[in-house]
């Protein structure tokens, strides 16, 4: 199989990996789609010293594994454990003394046709879902983590150091609770993404000394980490949320004199992760900057790294690739929505559609009225169509796998 492959920092595509055999209890993933994360960057400059397949954020289609999952779409959660240990016994399975962790430690990751999980790791995805959208899961999960470590309520005054995709996601998790939010950061577009909800942003100024009840540091960086030290208050709460390639030098008197808790945060729960994308109570299709297809990954992990870039998605299925705003303008429109502009395409899974759009804003469950010239259908049994006033997709429609569809925009 195709795999994107790290061996002493560098990086580079092979086709020659054998596709992973599951062992008892495992299950074989066809991968759809993956996120190019921080981690998997820092992995490149000695993070962690990982030779094989990095990659964590992904959504794929299980191949084998138990019946009620083979077929569907699903993610997974990336640490892989004994159950038996000490830590396991425990209830820190996170934390298993013998794990595995997807694509970092000790086990080949996402970046590849095909990956290998525990079945119990998997969660399927709702229907309602886009695949894009179930890229996130991983990382949002993380960010719902900080509210099972640190309680946040209505009345704590939280800080967000930094605006890059996990700033992002956190920022908008910790927004559900009703706290008083500020995030900080240097990107005017990125933190216009969060004002847009109606999330305060500003500067690193704006992050007054000893503010903040909570404060929690998603850069990775000493510059950030010092912010958001400075900006708690006594007896606060320092959240550090981002790996560090190298060490971290810290202000330790500072901490002991104002008595901070310092809370490091990993890995969170998916279930909550995907009923936030289900009910559409965060905006993760803004984030994505570009995607790229497998055999181009260096060049997407070259981009991801550039100045001011949120997330960027390798398709591991033939596609076309897209940047910048072309990424954005690629929307899954779930069943029942009426579509307005072409081309479209139904592809598996079925009940997805992809559209182009220039400036259509679709929210959840909204019907756009349709206007369509001239539709025709490609694939098995292909045959023109006549036009019709709309299109939709009802959740009972069958789609046979090859079937593509196309609109052509009517003036």
């Amino acid at each position: 199989m195709r795999a994107l492959w790290l061996e002493d920092r560098r990086l580079h595509v092979r086709e020659d990996v054998p596709i992973p055999e599951p062992p008892s209890g495992e299950a074989l993933v066809r991968v759809l789609r993956a996120g190019i994360c921080n981690t998997d960057i820092e992995l490149t400059h000695g993070y962690y010293p990982f030779t094989g397949i990095p990659g964590h954020e992904f959504v794929g289609v299980v191949e084998r594994g138990p019946s009620a999952l083979v077929g569907r779409r699903v993610v997974g959660e990336i640490n892989a454990v004994c159950g038996a240990c000490g830590a396991c016994l425990a209830g820190r399975r996170t934390h298993c003394e013998r794990r595995t962790v997807l694509g970092i430690v000790s086990r080949h990751g996402a970046f590849a046709d095909h990956l290998i999980l525990p079945a119990e790791n998997l969660h399927a995805v709702p229907d309602g879902v886009s695949t894009d959208a179930a890229v996130f899961t991983e990382p949002l999960a993380a960010a719902l983590e900080i509210q099972e470590q640190v309680p946040i309520g209505a009345r704590d005054r939280v800080l967000v150091v930094g605006d890059g995709k996990l700033g992002q996601l956190v920022a908008q998790t910790l927004a559900l609770t009703g706290c008083a939010l500020l995030v900080v950061g240097r990107h005017d577009a990125k933190l216009a993404l969060l004002a847009a909800r109606g999330i305060e942003t500003g500067r690193a100024d704006r992050a007054a000394r000893g503010e903040f009840d909570v404060a929690v540091e998603c850069t990775g960086n000493p510059e950030g980490f010092a912010v958001a030290q400075r900006a708690v208050r006594p007896r606060g709460t320092l959240v550090l949320k981002s790996t560090y390639a190298g060490a971290l030098t810290l202000d330790a008197a500072a901490v002991v004199v104002n008595e901070l808790t310092l809370v490091g945060s990993r890995c969170g729960p998916f279930a909550p992760a995907l009923r936030l994308l289900a009910e559409g109570r965060v905006a993760v299709a803004p984030l994505i900057h570009a995607r790229y297809r497998l055999a181009e990954a260096l060049t997407a992990f070259e981009d991801a790294q550039r100045p001011g870039v949120l997330k960027v998605l390798l398709e591991m299925e033939a596609g076309c690739s897209s940047r910048g705003s072309e990424a954005s303008e690629q929307r899954d429109v779930e069943p029942g929505v009426e579509l307005e502009r072409g081309p479209v395409v139904v592809q598996r899974p079925a009940f997805h559609v992809r559209m182009r759009v220039s400036e259509t804003r679709l929210e959840p469950a909204q019907k756009i009225p349709a206007r369509v010239g001239r539709a025709h259908t490609t694939g098995a049994g292909a045959e023109d169509v006549d036009s019709t006033a709309h299109v939709e997709l009802q959740g009972s429609t069958r789609v046979e796998p090859e079937l593509q569809v196309a609109i052509e925009p009517h003036e």
